[in-house]
């Protein structure tokens, strides 16, 4: 198991950050996910038991965003998931580190919701 168990995120009006805790409660610098200015919405995080995280938030006009951070802090890009119009994303990581982002994208003409959903190691 990874000394590094928590994922703390931040939202600042114009940007998301983070910073990790370690299991002794040591916290890491706080980095910046999302460029300033994108004021991103309803963040969400999931981590695997190494300590990878991956971030998940839409952020105006409703573009689903996201982006890992590596157990040592090594931070990907930032990944455009969906297109306008989307929310309510939600992540689930298991143990191998492979995640799935779900978001919901809208309604049907018939007033269903329509689901998509983006997954990887």
């Amino acid at each position: 198991m990874s000394q590094e168990n928590v994922e703390i995120l931040r939202r600042a009006i114009s940007h998301l950050q983070a910073r990790a805790r370690s299991a002794t409660g040591v916290l890491s610098t706080v980095q910046t996910l999302s460029g300033s200015g994108t004021h991103p919405i309803f963040p969400q995080v999931g981590v695997d038991a190494d300590g990878n995280a991956i971030f998940a938030w839409p952020n105006p006009p409703g573009v689903v965003r996201a982006r890992e951070r590596s157990a040592t802090g090594v931070l990907g890009p930032v990944q455009p998931l969906s297109g306008p119009g989307a929310g309510d994303q939600q992540i689930a990581v298991n143990s191998d580190g492979h995640a799935v982002i779900v978001w919901v994208t809208g309604e049907d003409a018939s007033g269903d919701t329509r689901i998509a959903a983006a997954f990887g190691p």
